[in-house]
């Protein structure tokens, strides 16, 4: 005899010389996010005892109608034997019982106890049988599967800043963001880019197309979440890193993002792609294109420390760090204290954006405020950051605040050491 398994649940232990039945998945692993993944239970009774099954349909009726129309549901596991916890197969009848189970880890068997009657059973027609297992099996669907009591509380994350949780909903006291319930799982969203013209040359118009690529189907994704006023969210950074952009591409009629650009000499460019598919999570997504020309050469920038003052736009701004000395792979607290203290505003949905990036390009880091303050009765706008640095090395930093509907970028080269 078969049973069809939809959910289960499973045994804490075995005992020496109980049988078992195997469950056959469809997917290797299971997700945290799911209390189990369909399967197929296969055992059959044989001689009076419980056997793994063959695959195949039984030549006995009544088997044949259990194994079509008999499911099991997670918390009613007893449906999988009957209304009355009872399986009947040829001259057998035997009571089953389902095993205590383990409700955080699951295994890829379902192990079952037999106790009760000997063989023999004389009584009742197969066609009476048959009746009363068609009807139990009715029953059973009228009812709805239950919730299982062990699920996970909705929990409300922000998209952006992760470690921001709430047990009710609301915005992300960082980035303002709306917090999304049980956030999914990430997945890399990739962007393909194509060039007008396909070989880039320097100081000329260039039309970069960018295409989001859902990776379940390698379609153009063509609905987004607005994230910080805007869609999608780009930085250009040359190799030397004295080219610097934030940009915002326009997207067009066929999900595709579009942007004209000159970039200013030869060399290797990094491009990172910043936006939020719907029903997915944020991106973050390099890429690299090569503007041939003379003298092009393929190196990482030689940066220096620098932390002094920046006078930009209509801003002054200062940079202090906690500790002193950042550390690799330790949160280093940034404290930019801007001058003068007016007309300091939110520039596209937040206080204040950064991009860190490493002096070969391989770490870039885009983040937000932590907290905004007025220190000194006033006089100061104090901004700060928190940032984990991945590696040793020195970071090229560019930290962008709004005073008055200007945009001030202030640069600032950050040595990171190791843990002595």
């Amino acid at each position: 005899m078969y049973a069809q398994v939809q959910q289960f649940r499973d045994p804490i232990g075995d005992e020496a010389g109980e049988p078992s039945c195997s469950l056959d998945h469809n997917h290797k692993g299971l997700s945290s996010r799911r209390a189990a993944r369909d399967g197929q239970l296969r055992c059959q009774v044989k001689n009076g005892k419980v056997a793994p099954g063959d695959g195949g349909e039984s030549a006995d009726p009544v088997v044949r109608l259990f194994e079509r129309h008999h499911f099991v549901h997670r918390q009613d596991a007893a449906h999988a034997v009957g209304a009355h916890g009872e399986i009947l197969a040829g001259d057998a009848k035997r009571q089953v019982l389902p095993r205590l189970v383990n409700r955080q880890y699951f295994r890829r068997s379902l192990h079952w106890t037999l106790i009760g009657a000997e063989p023999g059973d004389n009584s009742g027609s197969r066609m009476f049988r048959a009746l009363v297992l068609f009807l139990s099996t009715l029953l059973g669907w009228q009812q709805p599967a239950p919730v299982a009591p062990d699920d996970p509380e909705v929990e409300f994350i922000c998209p952006m800043d992760k470690d921001i949780r709430s047990k009710i909903p609301g915005k992300c006291p960082l980035c303002g963001m709306t917090l999304v319930a049980n956030l999914p799982d990430a997945h890399e969203f990739p962007v393909r880019i194509t060039t007008k013209p396909k070989i880039l040359k320097p100081g000329e118009e260039t039309l970069l197309t960018l295409r989001v690529e859902n990776p379940a189907t390698a379609k153009t994704v063509r609905d987004f979440t607005v994230m910080h006023e805007k869609l999608f969210h780009l930085f250009l950074i040359s190799q030397d890193m004295q080219f610097f952009q934030h940009v915002h591409p326009i997207m067009q009629a066929d999900g595709t993002f579009d942007l004209d650009i000159k970039f200013p000499h030869p060399g290797l460019y990094r491009l990172l792609s910043d936006f939020y598919p719907a029903g997915a999570t944020p991106q973050l997504i390099a890429n690299t294109l090569f503007v041939p020309g003379a003298g092009m050469k393929i190196a990482a920038a030689k940066l220096t420390p620098d932390l002094g003052p920046n006078k930009t736009a209509n801003l002054e701004v200062s940079l202090s760090t906690d500790p002193p000395q950042p550390i690799a792979g330790m949160k280093t607290l940034m404290f930019f204290r801007l001058t003068p203290n007016d007309g300091i505003e939110p520039y596209i949905g937040a206080m204040g954006h950064m991009l860190a990036a490493s002096w070969d390009l391989i770490d870039l880091i885009h983040t937000h405020p932590f907290l905004v303050t007025d220190p000194d009765s006033g006089a100061v706008k104090q901004i700060q950051f928190n940032l984990i640095f991945p590696r040793e090395g020195v970071y090229r930093v560019w930290v962008q605040f709004q005073r008055k509907g200007v945009v001030n970028t202030a640069v600032f080269n950050i040595p990171v050491t190791v843990l002595k």
